[in-house]
Order: structure tokens, then sequence, then C-alpha cells
């Protein structure tokens, strides 16, 4: 008899059915506008010659109960999404190199948070990582159409958490040197 204490190993993923999104959904082709790269392409504010469409993986960032329906309403307009790059994809392959990963798996590259290895197909990658300064927004209801077709991979507990602080951590308010002061 093997008295060695046995690790748990723990999930970090499942698929979801795709019916509602979740903050830690992974979708593999997400839209996101490109706007022009120069000032000479406005034809007046909020008017420009071409807006590119595009598409690539994204991870769902706004939280779960603002998204969630409660009494047929939804809190979220919008759905907010950062950037996810699978290694092999060419999009980001310097995050991949070994002192870069291993960089970002021990914290040192604090915009950049790394995913482990997924065996759930399609969605399926060795490793990958969140750009947690690549955001964007989309329609709830666009978004959730495409989490529908897509059937997204959901990041499991306590990953998700984890996902969600080091977002926060990047994104939360410094103090400001000078206080506002109070209405009196």
């Amino acid at each position: 008899m093997n008295d060695m204490p046995t690790q748990r190993v723990w999930d970090w993923y499942e698929f979801s059915d795709g019916q509602d999104l979740e903050q830690g959904d992974i979708l593999r082709n997400v839209p996101y506008p490109v706007l022009p790269a120069s000032l000479e392409s406005y034809i007046e504010p909020g008017q420009f010659t071409a807006i590119q469409v595009l598409s690539r993986p994204a991870i769902v960032v706004s939280h779960s109960c603002d998204i969630a329906e409660n009494g047929g309403i939804r809190d979220a307009a919008s759905i907010v999404f950062c950037a996810v790059a699978f290694e092999g994809d060419g999009t980001a392959e310097l995050y991949f190199i070994k002192n870069t990963w291993n960089e970002i798996v021990s914290g040192r590259r604090k915009t950049i948070f790394p995913l482990h290895t997924c065996q759930l197909e399609p969605l399926g990658f060795n490793r990958a990582v969140v750009n947690l300064l690549d955001i964007w927004t989309l329609p709830t209801n666009v978004a959730l159409e495409i989490a529908t077709q897509q059937k997204p991979v959901r990041l499991l507990h306590p990953y998700r958490q984890e996902f969600s602080q080091v977002f926060a951590q990047v994104h939360m308010r410094v103090e400001q040197p000078i206080s506002i002061v109070r209405a009196k």
C-alpha cells in the first residue's frame, strides 16, 4: 500500500453552454474596432473615413453579476473584454520566450496574466496570456450572441478570482496627491 499523499489536481477550465457569459469566459473570435491611426482620417468629431472590425481571442472581464439577467434586466449595457494571445498563433510570440514567460508567471510583468494549458477542444492551447491593457467593449446582446455561437471555455475558481484581482490591481485608482474639498 502506498502511503504517499495524493496531490489534488485543480481544473482550470470547463465548457460553458454559451447561454450566458461570465467573467473568465474565453472566446476564440471576438470582434473589436480598429480606429484610424491618424487625425487625417477623422471627418469631424465622432466620424471616421473607415473603421475596421477584426476579431481575435478574448476573455470576459465584466463581473458575472453585472452580466446576469436579474428580473429580466441586465445591469451591463456592454461587456468588457481583454485580448488573449495563444502560443503559436503568431501574434505575441515574445511572451512565450523562456525568460519572458518566467517573468510573467512569477508576476513581474504586471499587465500580462498567464493562462495554464487548456485541453478542451476546439479552444485547446498549450500556453496563453491575457494582455490586461488591451481592452474593449461590445454591446451585451452582441457578446451573448457570439457566446451562443462559440460555446466559450470558462476559467474556473480560484483562477477566475486571481484574474479579476490582477486586472483590478492594474486598473485601480491611485490615491490623489491633493484631496478634493468636501461640500460644506
